[in-house]
């Protein structure tokens, strides 16, 4: 049904992205919000709405959004110097990040960004999904006030490095299965698709 929110289980004829993969299917549900040619601001208003709803449902307390770069060469400059740019969607609260060293030559940051509360939930709607189809962002949700050195923590072990037969790296990812394992049964979910996709996906585990 268009322009309605729906939750249900993963179905078997359903493309996922790659990063959810290694996930088992019958632990993944799907939130789902179908719309018309490209998404306008109405679309991500009455999505945001539904989605705050269901949050209400679950009886979350505290949300984050998490997000990580790729691995670059590490230097006392970038480290000084490096920057999520979050600046054009004016969250509240200043995005806290760390990093995590690869190799003592390549270095991967981590940030992660407290939301406050209703009022910014289509902020996060249109950060989510103004990105590309297979983001390095997610958002997590607890019923209890999110740690965030327990998960900086987790998101370091998370931290998977692919490398190519000479050694060097190909890609980093958060694998998606040992961020659940570390991060104190957090809820994860992975946005999948936003602008001219025809749907607002979020794959939950």
């Amino acid at each position: 049904m268009l322009y309605t929110l729906k939750k249900y289980p993963l179905p078997g004829d359903l493309s996922i992205p790659i990063q959810i993969q290694s996930l088992q299917a019958k632990a993944i549900e799907v939130i789902d919000y179908d719309y018309i040619g490209d998404a306008k601001e109405e679309n991500y208003i009455s999505f945001a709405n539904q989605f705050y709803g269901f949050l209400s449902k679950w009886d979350i307390k505290d949300i984050a959004i998490i997000t990580y770069s790729k691995a670059m060469r590490d230097t006392p400059l970038l480290r000084k110097t490096f920057r999520f740019d979050f600046d054009s969607y004016k969250f509240e609260n200043d995005i806290t990040i760390s990093h995590i060293s690869i190799d003592n030559a390549y270095i991967v940051f981590v940030g992660i960004l407290r939301i406050q509360g209703e009022k910014e939930v289509t902020r996060i709607i249109k950060f989510l999904f103004s990105q590309t189809y297979e983001t390095q962002n997610l958002l997590v949700c607890s019923t209890e006030f999110i740690d965030k050195e327990q998960l900086k923590d987790a998101l370091n072990k998370a931290l998977f490095v692919e490398y190519d037969r000479y050694g060097y790296i190909r890609h980093t990812k958060i694998a998606f299965e040992k961020l659940k394992l570390y991060s104190n049964n957090l809820k994860v979910l992975y946005p999948y698709g936003g602008t001219d996709f025809g749907s607002f996906i979020f794959f939950c585990f």
